[in-house]
């Protein structure tokens, strides 16, 4: 089968793209302000703006695997999207509770706060995958522990 064939094939197939932003989960910080001779400037951080810029590439990547004609131009019932932010278990845990982290008995609750994990990548994705991120209708964010830091993002429409 040719490659222009196996694109075929996969675009039929395929209703959700899946891609992972490997080492450490941010969310969205506050954008930042001062002060001019003209009033108040406002900025995006540098490491928010660097993490978006990361997980626009992974979805790129993603989507040159399916071909970009693989994401509906208009779906009926939007995106669902679910992401899971994996975090290192705290080195001053007992092996015991670092066990129990590992088996999922423990989820952290730290920073980043899941809705903010939420807002960096669905922000990002405007433009690449939906046009505004209003067209995600169901959304869920996890947030586990794992020896490897990372977030796996899953994507999927009906079409």
């Amino acid at each position: 089968m040719s490659e222009k064939e196996d694109k075929e094939v996969n675009k039929q197939k395929v209703t959700e793209l899946r891609f992972i932003v490997y080492g450490k989960v941010m969310g969205e910080m506050r954008p930042r302000a001062f002060r001019t001779n003209n009033g108040v400037r406002m900025f995006t951080p540098q490491k928010s703006a660097e993490y978006r810029a990361l997980v626009q590439k992974m979805a790129i990547d993603a989507l040159e695997k399916f071909g970009r004609e693989i994401i509906p131009k208009d779906t009926n019932k939007g995106f669902v999207v679910n992401l899971c932010g994996y975090f290192e278990v705290p080195r001053s845990l007992s092996k015991k509770k670092k066990q129990e982290s590992l088996l999922g008995v423990r989820n952290p609750k730290k920073k980043p706060d899941a809705d903010n994990i939420a807002k960096i990548v669905c922000d990002a994705l405007n433009g690449i995958i939906w046009r505004d991120d209003a067209e995600v209708t169901d959304l869920r964010v996890r947030k586990k522990y794992d020896e490897n830091e990372r977030l796996e993002v899953v994507i999927s429409w009906e079409v």
